[in-house]
């Protein structure tokens, strides 16, 4: 078994296979802990789903990929035969079974940083999709749609001495200003000149096999709470363009609100998934809307206190990098 702390949310993650185990312990390495009280527990049996528990249960809501069902306190998910996930709001314990070891990487994964997401977002701490860095000490969110090349411009950045990160994908704002790490493993299409003891395969359904990193290779380039300023200093939107230009140009500051809205309030590219974060009481629905203006409230306060950029990122990388490094350290 494996403990995590993600900022006081703290988690036991118990499975049958080691190999398993290592994977999701190098996922979440930044948050390991020697701690062994929990709050969180997740079970993962590498078995045959146990359908005898769904059995006679009516779909609350069909996805093109799951089928959801509600009994009591427990939520039950059928990932189309392939493997059933089960989790218990009450006492805060899931269980994952499926013969697909990749399936349940994935699913424990996405269930952990779901489950995660939502307990920050109680607390008034908040993910927002995006790269967060400090040059400095100066924090910076790059706002991008998926796909923008914001793992790759992370990569590149990590070479300049200056530069720490924050997370290549979600960064924490909470709703006193503070700007916290949140680190993952960073999951790269090409090779790179790394040992290989950081590296492993993830086979995701939608979208492959990938190669990951283990965030402890760059543990000496990860950002302290304290080194990051209170709010982002500076908010890049970034544009991807097939061009080999990489310009930065100002902003007025209206034009981070929908980037924010999407990236912040909605949480377009955050792992919250809908199996685990959307619940049919009134009490769940008043939860979500608290957060839903907490998550606005920290979006407006960085917009105001922020310097608002786009950044128009260019087809080499190696200059998208030069060109941010060189306009943060005027």
């Amino acid at each position: 078994m494996i403990y995590l702390d993600f900022y006081g949310i703290k988690l036991k993650v118990v499975s049958d296979d080691a190999d398993l185990l290592e994977k999701l312990r190098a996922d979440f390495s930044y948050f390991k802990s020697s701690d062994d009280s929990y709050s969180i527990s997740v079970n993962i049996q590498k078995q045959k789903p146990l359908y005898d528990k769904i059995r006679g249960l009516k779909a609350l809501i069909r996805k093109s990929d799951c089928a959801i069902y509600d009994k009591g306190n427990e939520r039950f998910v059928d990932y189309l035969g392939e493997a059933l996930a089960v989790y218990n709001y009450g006492t805060e314990t899931g269980e994952i079974y499926s013969i697909n070891k990749d399936l349940l990487h994935e699913l424990a994964y996405l269930m952990i940083l779901s489950r995660v997401g939502e307990k920050l977002d109680k607390k008034g701490v908040h993910r927002v999709h995006a790269l967060g860095i400090t040059c400095n000490s100066k924090t910076v969110l790059c706002l991008m749609p998926q796909g923008a090349g914001k793992t790759t411009l992370c990569l590149e950045l990590l070479k300049y001495p200056e530069i720490k990160l924050l997370s290549d994908e979600s960064p924490l704002i909470s709703r006193k200003g503070q700007i916290l790490p949140f680190p993952l493993r960073i999951g790269i299409n090409t090779s790179l000149d790394i040992p290989g003891k950081y590296l492993y395969n993830f086979n995701r359904r939608k979208y492959g096999n990938k190669t990951l990193i283990d965030i402890e290779y760059f543990k000496d380039k990860i950002a302290v709470s304290d080194e990051a300023s209170d709010f982002p200093v500076s908010v890049f939107i970034g544009k991807r363009e097939a061009s080999v230009n990489s310009i930065i140009k100002k902003a007025a500051k209206h034009k981070a609100i929908v980037p924010f809205m999407q990236h912040h309030v909605i949480g377009i590219g955050l792992p919250q998934m809908i199996e685990y974060f959307l619940r049919k009481d009134f009490q769940d629905i008043i939860s979500k809307t608290g957060i839903l203006f907490s998550r606005m409230y920290t979006s407006i306060k960085s917009i105001l206190k922020s310097d608002v950029y786009v950044f128009i990122i260019g087809q080499d990388k190696q200059k998208n990098a030069q060109v941010l490094i060189e306009f943060l350290k005027k």
